[in-house]
């Protein structure tokens, strides 16, 4: 399908793991993704990493709401990471806001680091190593594409992007992938490199473009 361009920024900032939950840190972190994007409202897409927002919607809710204006006013689609929760039970999760809405929740999660199996004896582990994440659900199979203008978003997160069945991408669909991950966790190894070619591996075997976000900062450098 031939068209316009579609203009995408990507906006990374970068936090080192080691502080990016501290309730201190919550502020300065929101104030830098709102800074680092304001050069590209206009843009068809802005895609922030996993988890950028550190924090439940409830707990942002005024600062969502006026980025999302700020999208809206502009034309732009905001995909960003955010934890949300649904009474009990929390996701990790892919908001669309501003000219489109829609939402991803994470399908395939990472065991013992995003939830514990065999609880509760796992979580009393989990207690101990203090993992910020490892209570999560998954989100349901098959969830509905977001779609900006005639193109379908298929949304990955983290290592989602090792599983090709997750896409739901179907042979007549016009698409790209959005690939969003927080590989501050890989630390100083290799890890980050190898998951890059993983999400390479998606776009070349589907035949689609790949975008991808990801937060990658070494702790003390």
């Amino acid at each position: 399908i031939a068209g316009p361009a579609l203009e995408v920024a990507l906006v990374q900032g970068n936090i080192p793991q080691t502080i990016k939950w501290l309730p201190e840190q919550r502020k300065p972190t929101l104030d830098l993704y709102r800074d680092l994007s304001e050069p590209h409202w206009g843009k068809a897409l802005v895609v922030w990493p996993e988890t950028a927002v550190p924090a439940f919607p409830v707990s942002v809710a005024s600062y969502i709401s006026t980025l999302e204006q700020r999208a809206i006013d502009s034309g732009t689609t905001l995909l960003f990471g955010i934890v949300t929760n649904d009474q009990r039970e929390h996701y990790n999760s892919l908001l669309a806001v501003g000219a489109r809405k829609g939402a991803y929740r994470k399908y395939h999660l990472v065991p013992f680091g995003e939830y514990m199996p065999l609880k509760p004896f796992s979580q009393f582990f989990a207690n101990i190593l203090n993992l910020p994440m490892s209570n999560l659900s998954k989100g349901k199979n098959n969830q509905k594409n977001i779609v900006i203008g005639n193109i379908n978003i298929y949304p990955l997160i983290c290592y989602e992007a090792a599983y090709p069945y997750l896409m739901n991408i179907k042979d007549d669909e016009f698409g790209i992938i959005v690939h969003i991950s927080n590989d501050a966790w890989f630390g100083n190894s290799g890890a980050p490199f190898q998951h890059l070619q993983i999400a390479q591996s998606r776009a070349l075997e589907s035949s689609k473009y790949l975008i991808r976000a990801r937060s990658f900062k070494k702790d003390g450098g």
